[in-house]
């Protein structure tokens, strides 16, 4: 029992880290790309930006279970099956990019409008101003929203065993649901709840070393 909780970790781990890199490497970028097209009065920027903003809250809404199902013709065409980690980090990824790019539109958005005349005041183009300042500034704000994507990613993952996708979450059902042992469940279920935790103070004491 022990090696298969270890090996179902690893999974988990791995699964939940990659998908939540990706979610920072496309969702800060796709989340500044929204807010800065926000301002673009051009009408063909203007649709390109109503475009994004509707798929973006669509795909932030959509439950992670749905989405797998939604899916899975793409897994098998990328990977030859839905059921595996590699299909689990697309679709951890997927579920987590839109609704941390929304929560960064919406950071950079509560910033004063002050903000952006003191930009145009020093001769900052809009872009500039935001990786040099605006983010800087929202950073206390977007940590914990991280952190509570990471969180979900976890939940997430475990939903993932369903599919067959291993981890925790396919030890879970392979082990405590389908052959009813009881400590496969104790075990799987603390585990999660201890990462989370885990995640969830690490968050916790960056936040406070980013508001000092």
């Amino acid at each position: 029992m022990f090696y298969e909780m270890l090996h179902a970790l690893e999974e988990t781990l791995f699964m939940v880290l990659t998908a939540g890199i990706l979610t920072l490497l496309i969702g800060i970028p796709f989340g500044i790309y929204l807010y800065l097209l926000s301002f673009d009065q051009k009408l063909w920027h203007k649709t390109i930006y109503r475009m994004l903003f509707t798929v973006t809250n669509l795909a932030s809404t959509l439950p992670y279970f749905v989405l797998v199902i939604l899916l899975i013709p793409l897994l098998r065409i990328l990977f030859g099956t839905e059921a595996s980690v590699s299909s689990a980090i697309l679709t951890l990824a997927l579920a987590t990019i839109f609704p941390f790019s929304a929560e960064i539109q919406r950071a950079l958005n509560a910033l004063p409008i002050g903000y952006n005349d003191l930009a145009r005041s020093l001769g900052f183009s809009r872009v500039r101003w935001v990786m040099k300042v605006s983010l800087k500034e929202v950073m206390p704000v977007i940590l914990p929203r991280y952190a509570q994507q990471l969180n979900q990613l976890m939940g997430y993952s475990v939903i993932a065993g369903v599919f067959g996708a291993g981890g925790l979450g396919g030890l879970l059902i392979a082990k405590g649901y389908q052959n009813f042992e009881i400590s496969y469940v104790v075990a799987t279920v603390l585990l999660v709840f201890l990462l989370t935790q885990v995640i969830r103070l690490s968050v916790q004491y960056f936040t406070h070393d980013q508001s000092h």
